[in-house]
């Protein structure tokens, strides 16, 4: 009959060798996806775009690894990428724009994360914020999603690349991402701006 001491060495034995194989624990900084922002890109021949990287960990927080990912086009014809993640646009058409990091710090796999990105002369003529007039209760958020129309009758979703404000912060705030949070009872103006285009709608906060 095996003894209870020898049954307690093996179960540790086992579970040290599960950890050393990577199998059975995770570490806190496992980089578990990587995000590639912003997404689908529009850039015109001979102008750049700054991407970023976002990694998200085994413990759910975010670490910017911008600086520290191996970057990547798949067609260098149409724009090129340095290595801190600026996209140079060369000839019209499109390109898969990539970053990966390692999994983390003794591993050698890789997480990797990506987005499209079109080199195109066409312009934005309007951006169209959705939805419109939303109403919101104080502590609750309502994601806004921003669509721009090109001047080659084709449509972009521009959430991620525009830039969001909110004309009242005390009673409404939106993030980076369009995503908007009540704060208070009133009104405030939710605007997104791409280029020189603006578009705004009332937020009310009930």
């Amino acid at each position: 009959m095996r003894s209870p001491r020898l049954t307690v060495v093996l179960t540790i034995a086992a579970l040290l060798l599960l950890a050393a194989c990577g199998d059975f624990f995770v570490s806190n900084d496992t980089v578990t996806a990587i995000a590639v922002t912003p997404a689908n890109g529009l850039l015109k021949p001979g102008a750049t775009q700054q991407f970023t990287a976002t990694a998200t960990l085994a413990n759910g927080n975010t670490k910017d690894v911008t600086s520290s990912a191996t970057w990547s086009s798949s067609n260098t014809s149409i724009a090129t990428i340095s290595n801190s993640g600026l996209a140079t646009g060369v000839a019209l058409g499109s390109t898969t724009i990539a970053a990966s990091v390692p999994a983390n710090a003794t591993s050698n796999s890789k997480v990797n994360g990506q987005t499209t990105l079109t080199v195109s002369n066409a312009t934005i003529l309007t951006v169209t914020l959705t939805p419109a007039n939303p109403v919101v209760r104080v502590g609750s958020t309502q994601q806004m999603s921003a669509v721009a129309t090109l001047s080659d009758n084709s449509t972009r979703d521009v959430t991620s690349t525009g830039a969001w404000s909110s004309s009242a912060p005390a009673i409404a705030t939106v993030n980076a991402s369009g995503l908007v949070t009540g704060v208070a009872a009133g009104t405030a103006v939710v605007s997104v701006t791409v280029g020189t285009i603006t578009a705004s709608t009332p937020v009310t906060v009930q």
